[in-house]
């Protein structure tokens, strides 16, 4: 019912009510006995929900051309299904298709910022550490991304190997 509820949103206000009753469902899980695991996995199906509607409204009228492919990417917690009522974001974007990479950079970098901005607004902060789609470093094609992980994995520096438990 929650999910159906996400999806009919029409604008950030509804889901900001929606995400306000989050709190109260864990506080109940948590009365119930259930553990961490499972709370968690609620916590971040209901997350992912308002992730994915915060990104179709944004998404949904922008002048793309039909050309660019993209998909929304995320790391960390949310990516492992591990979240907890205090999350920030961690996500970026790939693209493809028979545009320039720079622009597709210019035509997705100001919809990811969006996003990014959105989703703050819903109580998912920032990312202190800037790992955003709406970082020009985290908004990549195919082949930018595939070369980023194959320098983490042939390097592997203390730092390389950081961005790899976000990023893998």
């Amino acid at each position: 019912l929650m999910h159906r509820r996400i999806w009919r949103a029409r604008d950030i206000e509804a889901l900001a009510a929606i995400r306000r009753e989050v709190p109260g469902i864990v506080g109940a899980l948590l009365e119930s006995g259930s553990g961490f695991a499972p709370i968690s996995a609620i916590v971040s199906g209901i997350n992912d929900a308002i992730a994915r509607r915060v990104i179709a409204l944004t998404f949904e009228d922008a002048p793309l051309p039909a050309e660019l492919d993209w998909c929304w990417l995320t790391f960390g917690s949310e990516a492992r299904m591990e979240q907890t009522l205090a999350t920030d974001q961690d996500n970026g974007l790939v693209f493809a298709g028979r545009v320039d990479e720079q622009a597709a950079r210019e035509l997705l970098l100001p919809l990811a910022r969006r996003v990014n901005e959105a989703l703050d607004q819903l109580g998912y902060p920032l990312c202190p550490g800037n790992i955003m789609a709406g970082n020009p470093e985290l908004c990549l094609s195919i082949d930018e991304w595939s070369q980023r992980f194959r320098g983490w994995i042939d390097q592997g520096t203390p730092e390389h190997l950081l961005n790899a438990t976000i990023f893998f």
